[in-house]
């Protein structure tokens, strides 16, 4: 990997992040209102969980270029 390489992956891996960030915050301040703070945070645990469940079980697929 090339320091070129390295750097465009850390720059992807802290947008992954702070987006994950701040649709985290965004879903337990809209929902907090309406479900207790627990069932917020179950919620905000389950997606991750179901989101990585979801990619193992469909595996890698590359699809051809035209």
């Amino acid at each position: 990997m090339t320091g070129a390489e390295r750097g465009v992956a850390i720059g992807v891996a802290t947008l992954v992040f702070l987006i994950g960030a701040s649709a985290g915050a965004a879903l337990v301040g809209g929902l907090g209102g309406v479900a207790s703070l627990s069932t917020v945070f179950l919620v905000l645990t389950a997606l991750p969980v179901a989101g990585t469940a979801v990619l193992l079980l469909a595996g890698r697929r590359r699809t051809a270029l035209a």
